[in-house]
């Protein structure tokens, strides 16, 4: 069987990409270009296209073993990495990344909370969602009211691993249950009759005081 050949553009386009694995994607204008180009080779001829298995086969023969995120790594490289606490295919950097054909794809609705938006980084909808965590960012109550509007249930929030790409999942949440307001207590008859005894009985004892007091006066 004789070996797929790349097309010699794209395989200058992915060969400049890993070579800037470490740089922001919005680094320089070449970089933006590649991505592009990428993002148009991978929509035409993925993801049983030969010439994308064995541009994909070359790309993992080089992936980095560190994965910063917003990289041209991260995009490269992400759908690539071990299943860990969350499906790959799931996480923002894989579902904004090259797709890998080799791993199932994602089958819940996910978020991720970046420069305080709550962003949905893929198109499903289900009551189930994950819920990425970037740096020092935490839900609020707006990204609830959100979520509950797409018809989101139940919450899996992951928190990032540092400046990588990877997530560590924190807590599961249900969203769907509003807290409730204790009652507010009023006092029973029983209580109001023995206030209103307790009040005679402190006037009682004003008025008797009183009463000694002018008879001890007159004496």
């Amino acid at each position: 069987m004789s070996k797929v050949e790349i097309p010699t553009d794209i395989k200058q386009v992915y060969e400049r990409l890993i070579a800037a694995h470490d740089k922001a994607l919005n680094h320089d204008e070449t970089i933006k270009r590649d991505i592009e180009t990428s993002r148009t080779f991978q929509d035409t001829f993925c993801c049983d296209n030969p010439a994308y298995i064995e541009q994909i086969n070359v790309i993992k023969a080089q992936k980095s073993n560190i994965i910063t995120n917003n990289t041209v790594g991260a995009y490269l490289f992400a759908c690539f990495q071990p299943e860990l606490a969350v499906e790959i295919a799931c996480t923002p950097a894989c579902a904004e990344g090259l797709k890998n054909p080799d791993i199932e794809p994602c089958e819940l609705a996910s978020y991720k909370k970046s420069n305080g938006k709550l962003i949905k980084v893929n198109t499903l909808i289900s009551e189930d969602a994950n819920i990425f965590i970037e740096g020092d960012e935490s839900l609020n109550q707006a990204d609830k009211t959100t979520l509950q509007k797409d018809g989101v249930k139940i919450i899996s929030i992951y928190t990032q691993d540092g400046t990588s790409i990877n997530y560590i999942l924190g807590e599961s949440i249900n969203i769907s249950e509003t807290p409730t307001e204790a009652p507010t207590q009023t006092p029973t008859q029983q209580e109001t009759t023995t206030n209103n005894w307790a009040w005679v009985w402190i006037i009682a004892v004003i008025i008797l005081i009183i009463i000694i007091a002018l008879i001890l006066a007159r004496t």
